[in-house]
C-alpha cells in the first residue's frame, strides 16, 4: 500500500506541476569555487574576509561573523545556518558577538541521528551549536533532519520531532519536541504574513516534492568533519493544497 501511495503522490505533484517558490528567500551556498578565492584574487588582493576562506575546511568563523553582518547590513528579516557549529574552532568569539548583535534574528542548525552499538542498540543522538554560539543566537535552533521513503524520494517533511520517534518508538509523554529547522525560521519571523500558507506547523507531514539535478555537497566538506552541512540543499515546490 506504501509503494502505491507514493505513486499516487507523485502522479499528484506531476499533474499539479512546478510552482514557484518563494522570490524573498535567497541560498547563499558554499561551492567549490568558494574553496578557490586564492587562485581568483591572488595572495595578497582577498578583500578582508574572503582572506579566512581557505582551501581546507573549516573555516575561521569570522567568515560567519561577516555574512551575518553583511546579510543584516542589506536587510535581511532572518538568517538560517544549515551547518551544526559543534566544535570549537577559530574565530568563535566572533562569531558570537555577530550572532548576539541587534538586527535581523539568526537560527543555527542541529542534527538529529540514530547510532547503534556493536550489540545493535540504537540511541538517539542530537548534535548542537556549541553553547557560545547557541546562547548568542537566543537559543533559536532547528534540527536539519530529512526522512527519504524506502524507495530513496523525499516526498514528506517534519515540523517537529521527539527522540523516541527516531527510535521506531511512539511519542513520549512529556519529552519536548525538537522544532525542525523550517520552523524555527518561520519562528524568528514573528506571526505569519497574511496569505502565507496554512498549516506549516500543524501536526502530521506535509508533502513536497524535490525536483532538478540531485543536489552535490562540495568534497571539502563531505570528507571533512566540524562544520559539515546537516543536510544537503534541496529545491522544494509547495505544499499540495
Amino acid at each position: 500500500l506504501a509503494n502505491a501511495e507514493n505513486h499516487a503522490t507523485d502522479l499528484r505533484f506531476q499533474a499539479r506541476g512546478a510552482i514557484r517558490g518563494e522570490p524573498s528567500s535567497v541560498i547563499v551556498g558554499v561551492a567549490e569555487s568558494s574553496f578557490a578565492q586564492k587562485e581568483r584574487f591572488g595572495t595578497d588582493e582577498r578583500p578582508g574576509p574572503v582572506a579566512l576562506m581557505q582551501p581546507t575546511w573549516p573555516w575561521d568563523r569570522r567568515v560567519f561573523a561577516a555574512i551575518v553582518r553583511q546579510l543584516r547590513a542589506h536587510g535581511a528579516r532572518a538568517i538560517v545556518f544549515d551547518f551544526v557549529f559543534e566544535s570549537e574552532n577559530a574565530g568563535d568569539a566572533e562569531f558570537a558577538r555577530a550572532l548576539a548583535e541587534p538586527g535581523a534574528p539568526v537560527v543555527l542548525a542541529s542534527f538529529v541521528d540514530v547510532e547503534f552499538s556493536a550489540l545493535g542498540e540504537a540511541t538517539a543522538k542530537h548534535r548542537e551549536p556549541r553553547e557560545s554560539l547557541r546562547l548568542a543566537a537566543g537559543n533559536r535552533v532547528g534540527y536539519a533532519k530529512v526522512f527519504p521513503d524506502d524507495d530513496g524520494v523525499l516526498r514528506t517533511f517534519t515540523t517537529a520531532l521527539q527522540s523516541s520517534e527516531l527510535l521506531g518508538f511512539a511519542p513520549a509523554a512529556g519529552e519536548t519536541p525538537l522544532s525542525s529547522l523550517p520552523l524555527a525560521a518561520l519562528a524568528a519571523l514573528g506571526p505569519r504574513r497574511p496569505g502565507a500558507g496554512a498549516g506549516v506547523g500543524g501536526a502530521g507531514p506535509r508533502h513536497h516534492r524535490a525536483h532538478g539535478p540531485r543536489a552535490r555537497v562540495p568534497r571539502r566538506l563531505a570528507r571533512a568533519g566540524g562544520d559539515a552541512p546537516a543536510r544537503a540543499r534541496l529545491r522544494l515546490d509547495l505544499p499540495l493544497p
